[in-house]
């Protein structure tokens, strides 16, 4: 069995469709199924995992890979056998503290706030498959006697752990009203696990929004983000949505095999409208490719470049660090691997792929793993560094440029101009399809900017050729524009 299945709960009817769509689709980027309950998912999920993690709609992640590590780290972390982990809401506590001039009720139970979970699939079979427990009242007798730890994740009703203590609870009341969760914590304490907290690593790495607090005002807020037409906001989503955008900006990173896989054979040929590429590749003689990966010279000297010819190769990036990078590796590399291991090892600001030195050791497989499918695009080895070399020889400019501002400033198009080319391929990834410009801009708004990107670059050019991601698959497609 796999170790983790990673899920969203969709369970929010209320979002407006456009809502619904933009994260439906940010989800979907990073490969996580998504269902209409957590007690469905656990269903689907037991037969393939041992862990489940479960977030809910309106979260957002400030590192996808990061997060999981935090998520492995908690499992690690937990020694001894447990069933679940989740955001622990203590409800007298929490009576107490936001309603400080009422009386609070006694008999208020512990329940989870619907933020992420963590299950241990194993043990949530072992124990019946327990669901979570909706929002009602429960014969006091149902409910198992625990003990909440003294500290708390912040404020006074978040505990870092619920365990098992006495067999029953014993208050004055017949019935207790319980919410969200109520049942897997108890059915955790009956069959004597304690109840974690999700750890703070974890939760540094998420971002909750709340809808459910006014789902009207969020609908609005989302549109108004992607419509820039309003001041009425939802600051937790505003506030979010942007540092998810800007901290990318902050913190950019060059991986020289940042190449997303493309299966050039026959029986993807047709997906690909390879037929577009083979047509007119031949009067190219401009490439126009981002700062990361290898396609920019899979397309120019790949062995099934149908017509392998020189061409201008132009590299643009919005950040001045990783246009640089991209420079000096181009000019510095020779294209073998063992030069590559060195070259990578080097302590210099021009060091590519970001390995600091107690890193490196463990990274050299992966690099490894990276060349070689790198090679499957040329014929063999020695094929591939007479084709870098030719690469590396051929014209290269380098602009500093944000694609979403081309379209005005139009850096790109003017280089376009001063260099006299005619027939360009324009590649340009995964940029307008990345999931926090899919949040920020919404489909429709992505949609709009690269047709006008594209039909920008377009104007005065005798061929434009693309090769781009749809903006709601991982897929690629060749056109002429």
């Amino acid at each position: 069995m796999k170790t983790l299945g990673i899920a969203v709960i969709n369970n929010n009817n209320n979002l407006s469709n456009n809502v619904r769509n933009t994260l439906f689709t940010y989800y979907s980027r990073y490969l996580y199924q998504q269902f209409n309950s957590p007690d469905e998912a656990l269903k689907i999920l037991a037969d393939e995992y041992e862990y489940a993690s479960l977030i809910w709609q309106g979260v957002f992640i400030r590192n996808h890979g990061l997060y999981e590590l935090e998520i492995s780290n908690q499992i690690a972390n937990n020694t001894s056998n447990w069933l679940l982990c989740g955001h622990i809401m203590d409800e007298y506590k929490g009576s107490i503290f936001y309603f400080p001039k009422e009386k609070p009720n006694e008999n208020n139970y512990f329940y989870l706030y619907p933020i992420s979970v963590l299950i241990n699939l194993k043990i949530w079979n072992e124990i019946g498959r327990p669901k979570f427990g909706g929002e009602q009242d429960v014969p006091i007798e149902c409910l198992y006697n625990l003990e909440r730890s003294k500290d708390n994740v912040h404020d006074t009703y978040t505990p870092l752990y619920l365990k098992p203590n006495e067999p029953k609870i014993s208050k004055k009341q017949s019935s207790v009203h319980v919410k969200f969760g109520w049942n897997i914590i108890n059915e955790s304490i009956k069959n004597k696990y304690t109840v974690y907290n999700i750890s703070e690593p974890m939760r540094k790495y998420q971002q909750y929004t709340y809808p459910e607090n006014n789902v009207e005002l969020y609908n609005h807020s989302f549109g108004v983000i992607q419509s820039l037409n309003s001041k009425r906001l939802s600051e937790p989503l505003i506030t979010t949505i942007n540092e998810l955008h800007t901290n990318t900006y902050r913190v950019p990173i060059f991986n020289i095999f940042n190449t997303e896989k493309f299966d050039l054979n026959p029986l993807t040929e047709d997906r690909l409208n390879f037929q577009c590429y083979k047509k007119y590749y031949k009067d190219i003689d401009c490439i126009i490719n981002t700062c990361q990966g290898f396609k920019d010279f899979i397309f120019a000297f790949g062995r099934k470049c149908p017509h392998r010819h020189n061409v201008i190769f132009i590299h643009y990036d919005y950040n001045e660090s990783i246009i640089r990078k991209r420079e000096q590796f181009i000019k510095n590399w020779d294209g073998r691997l063992e030069s590559l291991l060195k070259y990578s090892n080097k302590d210099t600001p021009q060091r590519p792929i970001g390995l600091s030195r107690n890193k490196i050791k463990e990274k050299y497989n992966e690099l490894i793993d990276n060349f070689n499918d790198i090679l499957i695009y040329e014929d063999a080895l020695s094929d591939f560094v007479t084709q870098w070399q030719k690469y590396k020889k051929s014209k290269h400019f380098y602009i500093t440029q944000n694609l979403f501002d081309e379209y005005k400033n139009k850096k790109i198009k003017h280089l376009i101009e001063k260099i006299n080319v005619k027939n360009v391929l324009f590649l340009y990834s995964d940029i307008f399809q990345w999931e926090h410009n899919i949040l920020l801009y919404g489909i429709d708004g992505l949609l709009e900017i690269e047709r006008n990107t594209v039909q920008h670059i377009k104007q005065g050019l005798d061929i434009l050729m693309t090769e781009s991601k749809e903006l709601t698959f991982d897929g690629q497609l060749f056109r002429l524009i």
